[in-house]
């Protein structure tokens, strides 16, 4: 018997501890700042200036290092502060258009981002996993920017055609809030719902007004680090090469369990979290307890035999580029990149018949492969639990070489996958 053998818990706890400490530094991550009080004094210290989408409804802070941190309600300070020009403010969320889901609740109070000050003011929170751009101007009262689709259905005759329409009332509450500018107002027709083109207009309208935004830190682009668990059932074939005489045959079509943990890394700034780097440690087992027959004229009886046993234990290592599409109760992905496989236990070797028919002893598989590699693409659907957790459920088809023959191993998962920070 062939035998290799990887010092498994080791791995694992080195990979482990690595993610759970990058998750640990993307979640807390102190830094000089200050609050305010409801009575107005500022309180200076260090305030936690992570991403993910809790600085919105609490913030971090602590006076000195050593002391104790202390968690602040939006109902409980007016502000905060972070090193490098971010200001949160305390305001109430404004009513929303029913049509379009969002994450937070009108009349409830937020800390909100202060993205361009001046008479015209932008804001940016992120709840429940969902952003929310914000306007208030001398003339218009905090609104939100929305923008969704909505289906139609439409009666043509005798016939019901459905489609989706594009919504935008952003751009009607951006030409309330901005009036008597003509260079933010001629932009409105066709502004893209982006950051971007928020401050664009807000910053042309405070020119107008002959106030110049105040100078503000955009938005953090700390990368944010979320660690999770997969599990799911994994269908494993492989065939034998043209060069043997079982050409055709499968050495492997089984189906068995693989489940691991996850890491999924974002940088907002670049991916608007539309796009993130999606790895996994998932662990399985392929096995096979096959026997074949062959023509073999030179034989006692014209056919040749081969009993094979195949039992390998290994680590999938998926390194996937994943595209979520940013809207919506229940969100549609895809994600492709490359698949790498590692052997951590194997039992393999094979029997022959002989001349007269009769099984040899078993003989050892030396050229087994420890190391495999190969691509993947993936499709599914994900959603946000109660916290702002997500949801996966995802269909993984990838193909791996490296293994036993020269012909490639292909893998089939249907995995579900849960976020355990946000």
């Amino acid at each position: 018997m062939n035998k290799a053998n990887v010092p498994v818990s080791i791995l694992l706890l080195l990979i482990l501890c690595f993610g759970i400490g990058l998750v640990a530094k993307g979640q807390a991550n102190f830094r000089p700042g200050y609050v305010v009080s409801l009575a107005g004094d500022t309180l200076r210290g260090e305030v936690d200036s992570r991403e993910g989408g809790t600085n919105a409804e609490r913030c971090r802070f602590r006076a000195i290092p050593t002391a104790d941190i202390i968690t602040y309600s939006p109902t409980e300070v007016r502000g905060f502060g972070i090193a490098g020009g971010r200001r949160y403010r305390t305001l109430t969320m404004p009513v929303s258009d029913a049509r379009i889901r969002v994450g937070a609740v009108a009349g409830l109070p937020y800390f909100m981002e202060v993205l361009v000050d001046g008479p015209a003011q932008l804001y940016f929170m992120r709840v429940q996993g969902y952003d929310h751009f914000l306007v208030a101007s001398p003339v218009r009262p905090l609104a939100l920017l929305q923008h969704g689709i909505e289906r139609v259905d439409r009666k043509m005759g005798s016939d019901v055609v459905t489609y989706q329409e594009e919504l935008t009332p952003y751009r009607q509450v951006l030409a309330q809030a901005l009036p008597n500018c003509p260079l933010a107002q001629r932009r409105l027709p066709a502004l893209a719902y982006t950051e971007f083109g928020f401050r664009r207009v807000v910053v042309l309208y405070n020119d107008c007004q002959g106030s110049p935004a105040m100078p503000l830190a955009k938005r953090a682009v700390a990368a944010h680090v979320r660690l999770g668990l997969m599990g799911g059932m994994s269908r494993s074939r492989q065939l034998f090469d043209a060069n043997s005489p079982y050409h055709g045959q499968a050495i492997l079509d089984n189906a068995t369990p693989t489940a691991g943990i996850t890491l999924a890394l974002t940088v907002p700034r670049i991916s608007q979290e539309r796009f993130t780097l999606q790895t996994a440690l998932l662990y399985g087992v392929d096995k096979s307890d096959r026997e074949y027959t062959a023509p073999a004229p030179g034989t006692l009886n014209g056919v040749q035999g081969l009993r094979l046993h195949f039992n390998v234990a290994f680590l999938r290592v998926p390194v996937m580029i994943r595209y979520t599409y940013p809207r919506g109760r229940v969100r549609p992905l895809l994600e492709g990149g490359f698949v790498s496989t590692i052997a951590i236990r194997s039992e393999n070797y094979h029997q022959t018949t002989d001349y007269f028919g009769e099984f040899t002893s078993p003989q050892m598989d030396k050229d087994f492969g420890v190391i495999g590699y190969g691509a993947g693409v993936g499709a599914g659907l994900a959603t946000l639990l109660p916290g702002g957790r997500a949801l996966s459920l995802l269909a993984r088809a990838d193909i791996n070489y490296g293994f036993l023959t020269s012909t490639p191993v292909q893998r089939f998962s249907a995995l579900l996958s849960v976020d355990l920070t946000k």
